[in-house]
């Protein structure tokens, strides 16, 4: 059976399930999509990285918080449904919503008890080759937990110093290296590199806590080795292999035919933003993909030892790379004459001013949106809506003026260092934050309150922040401004 004929059979089956949802609903050719992924995997798969196997993992799809489609999953929770199979993979449909929403982006996330790669449907007419390079790198995120678990990482973490100009300054100066030594066409020039990003790693790390450095191998293994599948992906395309696409339903499937231009686009994101801040957030995409795509020209072999639980990719590149004090200052004075490390830290000394100046006053404004983000907190805070959800076009929710846009809402939850009430409003909950929306702006700050014992740069401690929607308490918590929006980051006790 060709992938036309078969997806459409399978979603036959969805239609017969509930006609009226399949008039709106999960089609043929989200189907197709997800079979493209198996077939994609199934040849690159073992190159990409040993043992990995997209049919072995669970993928809700989520079509705007009117179905959910799920495949692969060993234990689907109710009220997912048995619908047929896709390709030979089991599929469950749901009718209705999860917290997580159907706006852009994916997660890996817990469903049922399993960790879940999780999208939404592709919108528009834009490339397939987008939305399964997404689903590729959420595949993967599940698949760390297997290949090397967290639970061996252990102690405390503690948040990156993103006020911290020579902080800033030495992680572009790192981004520099990196991105000379994917582009150095002879293997000498590479080890070279190589080791100059570990003298200027270990420059930039001394005096630092032991918390800073969990916290930062943690995060580039976690998304760096994610981001280096997608990056290995269009290089195996464009070097190796070629993927022609099958005759099916999807007219904006053409099988990665841009896979050099894509890799080297991503490549040089390695390169910090020139004249915007230089955070960790970047760094542990971009910088921990970098490093992968350069183990895998120093040291082969290296994905095995990468199983060891807690090993990062920095950890393996040092083992390569052991060295003297002397060697490390001559390399690392080297960088800083070839990349313009005096440029990197006045320019992040001049960002980090403007950007802690402006916090304190924009922060207390009315008509603004704030998200006060879970995320970072030690355990798991999981809710689920009473009620039904309303569905708001994507183009309006980003713009929305109104309190709310759930029948439900949170009344109260507390975690250690951080409590939260919620007073009138429904509070929209989405997948890692909660946001409320000033409803009434005023003229004055009276619906909005800012107390803390005490602040250093964006950092509050003891923060209070009530609003006509809620109070939040928070020992510590990092306030960051942006164009439109607050967002507060509630720090986990001790980082």
């Amino acid at each position: 059976m060709n992938v036309r004929a078969a997806a459409l059979s399978a979603f036959a089956v969805l239609a017969a399930a509930s006609t009226a949802a399949a008039q709106d609903g999960i089609t043929a050719l989200d189907l197709a999509r997800l079979r493209e992924l198996y077939r994609l995997t199934d040849t690159v798969g073992e190159l990409l990285w040993p043992g990995f196997d997209a049919r072995k993992l669970p993928i809700a799809v989520n079509h705007e918080d009117r179905q959910e489609l799920l495949v692969g999953h060993p234990r689907p929770p109710a009220p997912f449904a048995p619908h047929g199979d896709v390709d030979g993979v089991p599929m469950f449909l749901r009718e209705g919503c999860t917290r997580y929403g159907p706006r852009g982006g994916g997660w890996a996330v817990d469903l049922g008890g399993q960790k879940t790669a999780y999208v939404g449907t592709q919108r528009g007419a834009g490339p397939t080759e987008d939305w399964l390079s997404l689903l590729l790198h959420e595949c993967f995120h599940v698949y760390q937990g297997r290949f090397q678990p967290d639970a061996a990482r252990g102690g405390p973490w503690q948040e990156p110093p993103e006020d911290d100009p020579a902080y800033n300054a030495r992680i572009g100066l790192e981004s520099h290296v990196l991105h000379a030594a994917l582009l150095a066409a002879d293997a000498a020039g590479v080890q070279e590199l190589a080791a100059t990003f570990v003298a200027v790693r270990h420059a930039r790390l001394q005096g630092r806590s032991d918390g800073l450095r969990r916290c930062e191998a943690a995060s580039e293994y976690n998304e760096g080795t994610a981001t280096y599948v997608q990056a290995r992906l269009f290089l195996l395309l464009h070097e190796q292999l070629s993927l022609e696409p099958e005759a099916g339903p999807d007219p904006g499937y053409h099988g990665f035919p841009d896979a050099e231009k894509r890799y080297r686009e991503l490549v040089a994101r390695v390169l910090p933003p020139p004249g915007q801040p230089i955070t960790f957030f970047h760094a542990q995409y971009q910088n921990g993909m970098a490093q992968c795509l350069v183990l895998d020209r120093v040291r082969p072999g290296w994905k095995q030892e990468l199983r060891a639980p807690g090993t990062s990719q920095f950890q393996l590149l040092e083992r390569q790379f052991p060295m003297a004090a002397q060697r490390e200052a001559e390399l690392l004075a080297a960088a800083e004459r070839r990349f313009c490390y005096a440029d990197l830290l006045q320019a992040q000394q001049r960002i980090v001013a403007e950007r802690v100046a402006l916090v304190r006053g924009y922060v207390e404004r009315p008509g603004r949106r704030y998200r006060v983000f879970h995320r970072d907190l030690p355990g798991r805070f999981d809710w689920k809506p009473q009620g039904p959800v309303y569905h708001v076009p994507p183009a309006v929710l980003p713009d929305a003026d109104r309190a709310t846009v759930w029948a439900g809402g949170i009344e109260a939850f507390e975690k250690p260092g951080l409590t939260f009430r919620s007073q009138k409003v429904p509070v929209l909950f989405r997948h890692d934050y909660l946001e409320w929306i000033d409803p009434e702006p005023t003229s004055d700050d009276s619906d909005l309150k800012i107390e803390a014992k005490a602040n250093d740069g964006e950092v509050y401690t003891d923060l209070v922040l009530t609003t006509d929607g809620f109070v939040l308490r928070a020992a510590r918590a990092r306030v960051v401004r942006g164009k439109d929006l607050v967002a507060i980051h509630p720090l986990p006790a001790g980082g």
